[in-house]
């Protein structure tokens, strides 16, 4: 039976909720349209341990708003930007499936694990059949926003929409039928306990529920309550909890027919509700709150929650493991039922509020808790380059590639002369710095709260206050030249230099809105911006200055915008963007200005332009937009990170492949000294490559299996009828070869990958290697808990043999028939002398995860692991001695092409060689090539 635990609510950004009350306030209702789908239109396309831990969700910063598990290991989400993101490992790897869609994503719900739907803005309803490999998109016959979808099995379903508007599917979304429900208000949530019993709930305290599958409808009768009702959870036996607005908090007991009021458990709003029994339930909504009930809500424990940003939605699979998301892509997960809490690697909901780009490709990006990002395919890709520190970076400057500065709460000021690898403290400072300037290398004025300003004129060792004569907080400071500069300020503040900061005139401007950029446009004309649509210009290099009328927001329905940023692109053109998006363009140095087309609809904090046609907008969801055609399209590049490496394997011609996590593999002939990328088709982890000749096989995430049949050059698809993740791979040459991976199942080919059998399972128990000494018929498969399995007869059949480990292991390697090496986790090492009947544990001298093992003969082998970790023995494992290698970054390829060449290949894109046996190892040339 497939567990599906996934709570039914919609959590919803302040532009919906201006929407809605937009459809709250008209009395005519909005029908779903009885047509028939027309086609399916397929529009899938690339694009766009105990306790709570955080969880890794790769390519996101988007706020997320919904998810469903089959299971307590594999599970969706969706949210904005079209963003649908899957885990089959409990939410340590996700991976984003392509939707072709932009618009925000509402909610989801999978019925097993290929058949699932996903519901949005514009009237989007996506389908998949193949576990989201590929999604198709449906036509639903309307443009409203659609809030919840739910089906009983794959072709009978319901989706709700504004002003009461229900519709139902019999035939897996192909068509749908209007359910008249005599209700007018929004319907947010649906929540079924069966294919007959369910419940709709929406705005002004509206609960509709259904004993016949949907062909009527009672309401039901809640006194006392106008409350937007935004969670339901069914709790069994017809029972459920719901919860909302002002306090709402509702149960609907086993066959009862009112619903009885329970203790709301806190002040913050309940956007979520996960149930899994009467008496069992959790609760989570803004402010990052999470609560448990173990007496059907009569009283509750507040869990600590490591984040303070909203949880739109929570999820308990079962008593012990659960997960909750929310804003900018934050995730989290519990295995004890939420008892402890802990912080790992992954997306940590941080918000990014700073954004400079140096050239057309490179730029940073900067925000909250000390992050940092580096861009250098024009905002496509993002690599985290962050601050020794927990403040909030607020502004960024950088004068090369090289050497910039990071400025934030309570004076946090850092340097960097090495792209962002290292950062160094400069300065002493106490209020918060909100904008850095560097005129040169040596010469950088800061600005911030309170009034301060203050000058390096030695690159950062010494800094000189300045004399501002003010304590309102500074917003920007802005030099045209050595000598000439200005500082913005909150309430109409601006001061003048002409003397690099020796002294600072306040120029009295007739306005109080607070300032936010300035630009110069030529040596004397300038234009500042700022909130309630005010833009000033000067033509007299900043002693005067006048009020210039923008275009009147009011006639397409806009209140007067807050300006963010100016941007002089050339002595005549100038943009101006708003933090609604409205943007205004002057083609005549800033005398005239026509109002363009509102950009992408969230609110933008930040833009940047490097030309007259290419600049970049951030908004509040962590989300880039790219343009090359002056803003009159734009690319949506959400913060993910950049081109990482996961594996190594090496021909027998001694061709070097390297794996990535976008699907590329990375082949150099040279012996590691040039790369160059291979597109395999694919844009899932690859995260084991074996090869035997000319063949070859490449396993990885999400049912990722890919062949060769001329040595890396190129590669294909195959299908071994899996949707599992691959971890460990084995080929032969005569086209042979053997897969394991998360679902405890191996499978074998003999012809190449056209055909697949499973020929062992372990009980779902994950497998995360395999070998055959020599190539031969003998082979070994490791995994969880020390699991080993082993074969006579080249991957027929397999047999469980004891190993005495409980560690997980992850790789397996024998030198000849006898002798063999495993290693895993907490610095596993351990050897066999007969064959793997009995194994006996190596000094290893870590405790750090140890991934791989490579052998030069029984006497010599290298183990490589976590943080640049290379252990080498010469003496058959009674001492293992660590190697020299100038990095931190995790180990995921080691290779050597004879006694004393070889080469390890780091997950940061780095290459390290040795010429000396694995002495001494020196950083080759990075395999990646941009292909952009």
């Amino acid at each position: 039976m497939i567990l599906n635990k996934k709570i039914q609510t919609v959590w919803f950004v302040p532009a919906l909720l201006i929407l809605l009350a937009g459809c709250n306030s008209t009395q005519t209702k909005v029908e779903i349209p009885k047509l028939a789908f027309l086609s399916a239109l397929n529009t899938a396309a690339p694009e766009e341990g105990a306790g709570w831990e955080w969880v890794a969700p790769l390519p996101t910063g988007a706020h997320l708003t919904s998810a469903s598990f089959i299971n307590d290991l594999e599970g969706w989400v969706v949210g904005g930007f079209g963003t649908i993101l899957h885990t089959s490992d409990g939410g340590k790897t996700w991976v984003q499936q392509p939707t072709g869609v932009t618009s925000g994503l509402t909610d989801v719900w999978f019925t097993d694990r290929m058949n699932g739907f996903a519901v949005g803005y514009q009237g989007t309803i996506l389908r998949t059949k193949d576990g989201g490999a590929t999604w198709a998109r449906l036509v639903s016959g309307t443009q409203s926003p659609i809030f919840s979808v739910r089906f009983f099995d794959a072709n009978h379903g319901y989706i709700t929409l504004p002003q009461g508007g229900l519709a139902k599917t019999g035939n897996g979304g192909e068509t749908w039928t209007a359910i008249p429900t005599n209700i007018y208000n929004d319907l947010f949530s649906v929540a079924f306990s069966d294919s007959l019993n369910g419940f709709l709930t929406g705005a002004a305290g509206t609960v509709l529920q259904t004993k016949d599958g949907g062909q009527t409808f009672d309401q039901a009768a809640i006194a006392e309550s106008d409350a937007d009702i935004l969670s339901i959870s069914m709790a069994g036996y017809g029972s459920a909890f719901a919860f909302g607005t002002k306090g709402f908090a509702r149960v609907l007991k086993p066959g009862g027919t009112e619903w009885a009021k329970v203790t709301n458990p806190s002040k913050e709003t309940i956007l979520s509700a996960s149930f899994l029994d009467m008496s069992n339930g959790w609760v989570a909504g803004t402010g990052g709150v999470i609560f448990q009930t173990k007496d059907g809500g009569q009283s509750w424990i507040q869990q600590t929650s490591p984040v303070q940003s909203t949880l739109s939605k929570i999820v308990m699979v079962n008593l012990a493991v659960g997960y909750a998301f929310g804003r900018s892509g934050v995730m989290i997960k519990t295995t004890d039922g939420g008892q402890t809490w802990k912080l790992l690697n992954g997306n940590t909901g941080s918000s990014i509020t700073a954004l400079q780009f140096f050239t057309a490709d490179f730029g940073w990006a900067a925000g909250t808790g000390g992050t940092v990002l580096l861009t250098t395919d024009r905002g496509q890709t993002w690599s985290p380059k962050n601050i020794p520190t927990q403040k909030d970076i607020l502004a960024l400057s950088f004068t090369d590639t090289l050497v910039g500065y990071a400025g934030g709460s309570n004076g946090a000021l850092f340097k960097t002369t090495d792209m962002g690898s290292t950062w160094k403290p400069t300065g002493t400072f106490t209020s918060d710095i909100r904008s850095v300037d560097m005129i040169d290398p040596m010469t950088v004025f800061v600005a911030g709260n309170d009034g301060m300003i203050a000058r390096t004129a030695d690159g950062g060792t010494i800094w000189i206050p300045q004399m501002s004569s003010t304590t309102t907080r500074l917003n920007k400071v802005r030099f045209l030249n050595q000598d000439m500069g200005f500082v913005l300020g909150d309430n109409g503040t601006l001061l003048r230099t002409s003397n690099s900061g020796g002294f600072w005139n306040r120029i009295s401007l007739p306005t109080n809105s607070n300032l936010r950029d300035l630009t110069f446009v030529s040596k004397d004309r300038f234009i500042l911006v700022g909130d309630q649509n005010l833009m000033m210009m000067t033509e007299d290099a900043g002693l005067s200055w006048t009020r210039v009328t923008l275009p009147n927001p009011a006639d397409s329905g806009f209140v007067a915008p807050d300006l963010v940023s100016v941007h002089a692109l050339s002595s005549t053109q100038i943009l101006i963007v708003s933090k609604s998006g409205l943007t205004y363009e002057s083609i005549d140095g800033g005398f005239s200005w026509d109002r363009l087309a509102t950009w992408p609809s969230a609110r933008i904090l930040a833009s940047d332009f490097t030309s007259t046609r290419r600049g970049w907008l951030l908004t509040e969801n962590n989300s880039v937009f790219y343009s090359n055609n002056s803003g009159e399209s734009w690319n949506f590049y959400p913060m993910i990170p950049a081109l990482a490496y996961t594996s190594l394997g090496v021909t027998s011609n001694g061709a070097v492949l390297v794996g990535t996590n976008q699907g590329l593999v990375m082949k150099s002939t040279d012996g590691g000294l040039n790369f160059m990328p291979v597109s395999t088709g694919s844009t899932g982890i690859i995260k084991r490559i074996s090869t035997a000749g000319t063949f070859g096989v490449a396993v990885g995430i999400n049912g990722t299996v890919l062949k060769t049949d001329n040595a890396g050059d190129s590669w294909s698809k195959i299908n071994p009828g899996s949707m599992a993740s691959f971890f460990g791979a084995y080929s032969f040459e005569d086209g042979t070869a053997v897969i394991a991976g998360s679902d405890g199942i191996l499978y074998k080919t003999p012809d190449g990958g056209k055909t697949w059998k499973k020929t062992a399972s372990t009980s779902r128990q994950k497998l995360n290697s395999i070998n055959f000494p020599g190539a031969g018929t003998t082979g070994y498969a490791v995994g969880v808990d020390g699991l080993m399995m082993k074969t006579m007869d080249k991957g027929e059949t397999w047999k469980r043999i004891t190993s005495g480990l409980t560690e997980e292991l992850l790789d397996v390697r024998f030198a000849n028939d006898s002798v063999g090496y495993v290693c895993g986790m907490n610095g596993l090492i351990a050897k066999t002398s007969d064959y793997g009947q009995t194994w006996v544990r190596q000094q290893s001298v870590t405790n750090a995860t140890l991934s791989q093992i490579h052998l030069i003969d029984s006497q010599t082998a290298f183990v490589t692991g976590a943080n640049g970790l290379i252990l080498m023995t010469t003496t058959g494992g009674l001492s293992w001695d660590p190697q020299k290698i100038k990095t931190n970054d995790d180990l995921v390829g080691f290779h050597f092409f004879n006694q004393f060449n070889g080469l390890a290949v780091s997950a940061n894109q780095q290459v390290f060689k040795t010429k000396s046996g694995g002495a001494t190892y020196v950083k080759g040339a990075s395999p990646f090539v941009s292909t952009k």
